[in-house]
């Protein structure tokens, strides 16, 4: 595809040559000959997407080359920079774009040459434009992963492209138009100074001997305290003896524990002890695997969101780009994983009802004709019909009530896997610690405060409105004024606002599969591009909607 690229953009070229003005062509710049010091990095990659660089080139028509000294040196800083995120340099052809700057191809106009230039150079910018919005790797490709994301935008691709060209600072238009929610930001500074750590080195592993509680003296206390302070980017207060356990330590201690998935007791033994003496290589690679993750699904987020933490089994609220609530979740079982996605929360339904799972209707030998109703497939009609396990033939309903699966109240974000955040009347869950446990859904323990939240700028939805409504005992939906942006993260590693680390429990086993796709060159992406005037004539009539059956 390469080849076709690099007899195309001749003919740009040399059209544009032809018919631009005589002034805007520096004669001075040509060659009559080609020196042996011609770059031809062209043949030794392959373009992210041929027709996204044709299509740039064709929209833009240059006179001369897009690429300048000054803007292929600054998108080379950003390359090398790019490793602070968990990138390689070459990911961006860092090595190749050095080579072209050392052999001064910009000091002389050979158009194979400069040809071969734009074209490294441009596809290098389209790889930096897409893995920082949407991810190097799309998870379509990666062994059981459990991530949804929409193809990638070519249109807002290539726009960014000319506007960081065009702009006087490619390096700063980019640093500031790309995305970096907090979330991410938070993670890649800890990223950043663990790579610093490594590079300053990291030190001896502390022995493991007894276990130390509050008040003891140690030899090995100065160490840990060393380490605590490196491992959370700040220092401890100051002691008047670094080998007594004291108050001030102990509390780093527990908080330590508790970001580590450790009984936060306070006591430094065996476990503690192997915790601080991670291995920071592996750290750094299962936070590089967290931040592609990040990318999959933060691309033009806006400040306002619900952000769903999975492996943490929490759901944030926030606003302008800060957490102002939080609330206990259960998420899916193992065996029913709660998938990666997002979408944006459209309405809240009071008093649902609960449309039965065929594989869960399958298990149902009976039921209470008081909790639910059968309705024929066939002809739709209700049906007075216990036996209801013929999924085939029944389509089961559980009415609106305190027992029915989804609880007094759901939210509502469109999405093909019909998963969904709801109420739920198993709430002795929610004081267990590990809480997957749902076939797939987000149960969420404080529904009713959810719902106040979402809806408060909807007029009259306070607490009490809310309560009639439940107490009506009828199905009501409403609209949300404005959609909410709704994220569902499946994250391993996250840093918090003071820029700890914490650990969450890989409770669907994917980070391998991930970590093993990290050393490997991205695939060619899933891209939707604005359909030609043909295209969009020979476009086939919507489908009807599906009803999907609700898991819970």
């Amino acid at each position: 595809m390469i080849f076709l690229i690099r007899f195309i953009l001749p003919i740009l070229f040399v059209c544009c040559l032809f018919t631009a003005p005589v002034n805007a062509i520096d004669s001075g710049r040509f060659s009559s000959s080609v020196p042996a010091s011609t770059i031809t990095h062209a043949q030794a990659w392959t373009p992210l997407s041929a027709r996204l660089i044709i299509e740039f080139y064709a929209t833009y028509s240059p006179s001369q080359p897009l690429w300048h000294e000054v803007q292929a040196r600054a998108l080379l800083n950003l390359a090398i920079a790019s490793q602070d995120e968990g990138f390689n340099p070459d990911d961006f052809h860092a090595t190749a774009i050095a080579q072209l700057l050392l052999s001064g191809t910009f000091n002389r106009f050979v158009i194979p040459e400069r040809i071969d230039a734009d074209l490294l150079l441009s596809d290098a910018l389209v790889r930096y434009i897409h893995h920082h919005r949407y991810g190097k790797y799309d998870p379509k490709i990666i062994r059981s992963c459990l991530a949804v994301r929409d193809a990638a935008n070519a249109e807002l691709i290539k726009a960014d492209m000319a506007a960081s060209l065009f702009a006087p600072d490619l390096s700063s238009w980019l640093s500031t138009h790309l995305p970096r929610p907090f979330f991410y930001t938070q993670l890649v500074e800890v990223y950043q100074r663990y790579r610093l750590a490594i590079a300053n080195g990291f030190g001896a592993p502390i022995p493991n001997s007894t276990a130390l509680a509050l008040g003891q003296h140690d030899a090995r206390l100065p160490a840990i305290r060393a380490r605590l302070a490196l491992l959370d980017g700040e220092p401890l207060p100051s002691h008047t003896n670094a080998q007594v356990y004291d108050d001030s330590l102990i509390k780093r201690i527990k908080q330590f524990q508790r970001r580590s998935g450790l009984t936060a007791d306070g006591i430094i033994g065996a476990r503690t002890l192997a915790a601080l003496n991670v291995s920071l290589p592996k750290i750094l690679t299962k936070i590089a695997a967290n931040l592609e993750r990040m990318r999959w699904l933060y691309n033009d987020l806006s400040s306002d969101f619900l952000f769903v933490d999975i492996a943490q089994f929490q759901l944030h609220l926030v606003q302008n780009n800060q957490t102002v609530w939080t609330t206990a979740v259960v998420v899916g079982a193992t065996d029913s994983p709660t998938p990666m996605l997002r979408d944006d929360l459209e309405h809240v339904v009071f008093n649902p009802t609960w449309i039965v799972p065929p594989s869960i209707q399958r298990t149902m030998q009976t039921v209470n004709q008081k909790q639910y109703q059968v309705f024929d497939r066939r002809t739709g009609q209700r049906v007075n019909q216990r036996h209801v396990s013929n999924t085939e033939r029944y389509r089961v309903v559980q009415v609106p009530g305190d027992k029915n699966a989804l609880g007094r109240v759901k939210f509502i974000f469109p999405n093909h896997l019909a998963v969904y955040l709801h109420d739920t009347p198993a709430k002795h869950l929610f004081k267990k610690t590990r809480r997957d446990f749902s076939h797939g859904c987000v149960r969420v323990e404080q529904p009713l405060e959810l719902a106040r939240r979402v809806l408060q700028s909807h007029s009259g939805w306070n607490t009490t409105h809310i309560t009639e409504v439940l107490e009506r005992g009828r199905t009501r939906h409403v609209q949300l004024p404005q959609h909410l942006p709704v994220v569902l993260y499946y994250l391993t590693v996250f840093a918090n606002t003071h820029r700890h680390l914490s650990f969450r429990p890989d409770i669907y086993q994917q980070d391998a599969a991930l970590i093993a796709q990290l050393a490997q060159s991205a695939a060619p992406p899933r891209l939707i591009f604005a359909p030609s005037p043909t295209d969009v004539q020979s476009l086939p009539q919507s489908a009807p909607i599906q009803e999907l059956e609700e898991s819970i």
